[in-house]
């Protein structure tokens, strides 16, 4: 193990700093509770299960830690030889849970009764994909144009759901609380993982997983089309199958949401020179997603940014449906 040389501060320097802390305590540790929408707290034991969870690479954020495993659960921040693919998090100082920790969480006000109300969105590390902040306010005004009804937006190979789960989370917190979140990945621990993120987001009764695997298009088709009424979006990050993408455009209905977000080659025609993706049919030519969907759709968002973890880009694309398509392709590819 490597030595630990991040600062050991008190409470209040994390509460002066104003940034994230993640309480690292087993339920069994946790003899109080914050009161503080910077507090999330992860037990130790499910940091494999809930890494998802965790800041992103960019983010900085403090630890609360168990005295006596306070130096591994440092290490395990802070060691770069043990993430060696990753950019190192931004980990500023670490606190100890010990009784001047709850002391001075009681004279900051911060520590939760019974009858505290917890906010809403509940306080989360991560952060979704960037595209997710620019569809919010589309499908906030989507919501507020249309009575209220029981629509659905899918997010299209979901993984742990952190997407699906900002936008139904976010949705509600605007009052929007008849609207179905559906995640669609063919991992069959998709069903239990992320219904259980479901329930501690808050939003276990607007959320459904469906297991799919997502190359058998003839599937794909008739879950839309069972849905077609009610599709207000269709969504994916970071997966590409382009059958699957003129699936979701052909039966997307007039007003229906389209939103991808996937890495592109490089500006400029430079090449690509990053590990992962490794084959170029696995990533977007620069105008693809703008080709695709030229006829019939009104393209609102066609961007390219980096990520955070290694600095590829990515190519962040809504479009919405603005006319009838004129035909629907069935072409069976399953």
């Amino acid at each position: 193990m490597a030595e630990v040389a991040l600062p050991l501060v008190t409470l209040d320097a994390w509460h002066a700093a104003g940034i994230h802390l993640l309480d690292l305590r087993e339920r069994s540790e946790q003899s109080y509770e914050f009161a503080s929408n910077l507090v999330v707290n992860i037990p130790w034991s499910e940091q494999k299960l809930r890494s998802h969870e965790y800041p992103s690479r960019t983010t900085r954020f403090a630890l609360l830690c168990s005295p006596t495993i306070a130096n591994d659960q440092v290490d395990w921040f802070t060691n770069a030889a043990l993430h060696p693919t990753k950019q190192p998090w931004q980990v500023e100082f670490y606190i100890l849970d010990c009784a001047g920790t709850f002391a001075t969480a009681q004279a900051l006000a911060i520590v939760a009764t019974p009858h505290t109300p917890r906010p809403y969105p509940h306080a989360r590390l991560w952060t979704p994909n960037s595209l997710m902040l620019q569809l919010l306010p589309i499908l906030g005004h989507v919501a507020a144009s249309t009575s209220p009804s029981s629509s659905v937006v899918m997010d299209l190979g979901c993984g742990s759901g952190r997407d699906i789960m900002f936008l139904a989370e976010e949705m509600r917190a605007q009052g929007v609380t008849s609207w179905r979140f559906y995640g669609v990945d063919h991992n069959k621990a998709g069903m239990a993982n992320t219904i259980a993120f479901a329930g501690r987001r808050g939003v276990h009764a607007a959320y459904s997983f469906v297991q799919m695997d997502l190359r058998k298009l003839d599937a794909v088709r008739s879950m839309l089309r069972k849905h077609q009424n009610d599709i207000k979006c269709v969504f994916g990050c970071r997966f590409l199958h382009r059958d699957l993408l003129a699936v979701a455009r052909d039966e997307l209905p007039v007003g229906g949401v389209f939103a991808w977000s996937h890495f592109a080659m490089p500006a400029d025609g430079r090449p690509w020179t990053w590990p992962h993706p490794s084959k170029p049919r696995d990533i977007l030519g620069r105008d693809e997603l703008v080709t695709l969907f030229a006829d019939e759709f009104e393209v609102l968002v066609n961007v390219f940014e980096s990520d955070s973890d290694h600095g590829r880009p990515l190519n962040q694309f809504i479009a919405v449906r603005r006319a009838k398509r004129h035909h629907t392709s069935d072409k069976a590819s399953s």
